[in-house]
């Protein structure tokens, strides 16, 4: 059974949760996992959300890298643009 946001009954939180518990132990964990996921789905959907840029260029994004990867492995960046002879 299925909703929409105009047909769900009027149910409170502690009626729902009577009913979760009247569940046998298995239905109950499947439920969980389910709410599990849907959690997880949300957070990096949140995650994305927030990461969400689409002004960014080519060239920054690789000026980024390099000066990224130069610090992870403790070398230095050539000159890059103007700089560069």
């Amino acid at each position: 059974m299925s909703f929409t946001k105009g047909d769900r009954p009027d149910i409170s939180y502690e009626e729902i949760t009577d009913l979760v518990l009247n569940l046998p132990v298995r239905k109950q964990s499947e439920l969980a996992e389910r709410m599990r996921r849907a959690k997880v789905k949300a957070d990096w959907e949140a995650i994305f959300k927030a990461f969400k840029c689409g002004s960014l260029d080519d060239r920054t994004i690789n000026e980024t890298v390099k000066k990224v990867r130069a610090k992870r492995h403790g070398t230095k960046t050539r000159a890059t643009g103007k700089d560069r002879r």
